[in-house]
C-alpha cells in the first residue's frame, strides 16, 4: 500500500486548483493523510488586488474582496475528518516557495493544477502555443523531488468519476515502481488498469512477447490485476498515450517522469511534457529519482518485491 501522510496543494484559487484541491482530498480521506493548502504571494500583504492580469477568470466572489492584512502564518481546520492546514507565503517566488515547503516538511506528494488564473487566458486563447503549462507547474514538475499529480484545465474535478488508470510502460527500471502506484490507485479509486507500451516509429515491434512481458512486469504475487487490459502499439509515444486516453471514459495517466530516454538536465520538454499538457485527465508523474511512497516493511528497509526481481 501507498504511504502519502502529508499532500501540498499550492493554490492561487483559480479553477485547476480547486479542482487539484477536490483530488487531494479524495487521495487524503483514503490514505490517511493531511492536506498543506499553501498560498504564495510573490508581494507583500494585499498585494493580491494586484495579482493577476487576467482577472475577468477570477470567480465574482473572490474579485469582490479586497486588499487583506497578512493572517497567521497557519490556519488548521477539519473537515470530514481531513486535517486542512493554511498557509499563505508573501514576498517570494512560488517555485521556491513550493519546492522548499515540500521539502522542509517532507510532503509525500504535491497535487497541483497546470493553469493558473494568470496561464488560463492563454489556455482558453487561439494562439496555437495554448496547450503550454503555466511556468510554475512546469518548474514544479521537472524540479520536484518527489510524486507530482497534476490536474488540467479539462480534468474533471469529480475524483468520484475516475475509472480507468491508464499505466505507459516502457520497461526501464523506473515504470516499476509507477506499475505498483498504479496497482494500489485502482484500488483505491476502483478503477480498471490499462497497459500500455508504445514502440517508437522504426523500431522492431515483435507484439505478441512484448504483451507478453507487459503482463508479466504488471503482475504481482497475487496473479495480474484484475480486468486489465494489455496494449502494445506503434507510434510517436506521446501521441499513442493521448489517444488512449482519449478513447477512455474519465480516468487518470500513471506515468513516470523518467522514461527510457530519461528528461536529461530536468528538462520537461519531451513525451512527459507533451502528456502533462494535453491530457484530458488528471497525470500522476512518479519522480523516478525522487521519494518513493512504497510502505516500508516491518524493520525499516525494503525488502526485495516482485517488481525488483522482474529482469528485462
Amino acid at each position: 500500500m501507498l504511504v502519502i501522510r502529508k499532500i501540498l496543494v499550492p493554490t492561487d484559487y483559480s479553477t485547476c486548483a480547486e479542482g487539484a484541491f477536490m483530488h487531494a482530498l479524495h487521495l487524503a480521506r483514503h490514505y490517511g493523510a493531511e492536506v498543506h493548502l499553501l498560498h504564495v504571494v510573490e508581494g507583500p500583504p494585499g498585494f493580491e488586488a494586484d495579482r493577476f492580469p487576467g482577472g475577468d477568470y477570477l470567480p465574482e466572489s473572490l474579485r469582490a474582496v479586497p486588499a487583506m492584512e497578512a493572517p497567521p502564518a497557519e490556519e488548521v481546520e477539519r473537515w470530514n475528518g481531513i486535517t486542512i492546514r493554511r498557509l499563505r507565503e508573501h514576498n517570494t517566488e512560488p517555485t521556491a516557495a513550493i519546492l522548499a515547503y515540500g521539502r522542509q516538511h517532507d510532503v509525500d506528494l504535491i497535487v497541483m493544477g497546470t493553469h493558473g488564473n494568470r496561464s488560463m487566458s492563454r489556455f482558453l486563447s487561439d494562439l496555437e502555443d495554448h496547450w503550454l503549462i503555466g511556468l510554475t507547474a512546469e518548474q514544479v514538475i521537472k524540479l520536484a523531488d518527489r510524486p507530482v499529480f497534476t490536474v488540467g484545465p479539462r480534468s474533471s474535478r469529480m475524483p468520484e468519476l475516475v475509472r480507468h488508470l491508464l499505466v505507459p510502460v516502457d520497461f526501464s527500471p523506473f515504470a516499476r515502481r509507477t506499475i505498483a502506484y498504479a496497482r494500489d490507485l485502482a484500488g483505491h479509486y476502483e478503477a480498471q488498469l490499462h497497459f500500455l507500451h508504445v514502440v517508437e516509429e522504426g523500431l522492431p515491434a515483435d507484439r505478441e512477447p512484448l504483451a507478453a512481458r507487459l503482463r508479466q512486469w504488471a503482475a504481482s504475487p497475487g496473479g495480474e490485476p484484475p480486468a486489465a487490459s494489455f496494449l502494445v502499439r506503434t507510434g510517436d509515444p506521446a501521441a499513442v498515450i493521448l489517444e488512449e486516453a482519449a478513447g477512455l471514459d474519465q480516468g487518470m495517466i500513471v506515468l513516470s517522469s523518467h522514461g527510457r530516454k530519461g528528461l536529461e538536465h530536468h528538462q520537461l520538454g519531451t513525451e512527459a511534457e507533451r502528456v502533462v499538457r494535453a491530457a484530458p485527465w488528471p497525470v500522476f508523474l512518479d519522480r523516478a529519482a525522487g521519494k518513493s511512497l512504497l510502505e516500508v516493511p516491518a524493520g525499516g528497509e525494503y525488502q526485495e518485491s516482485f517488481f525488483d526481481r522482474l529482469k528485462t
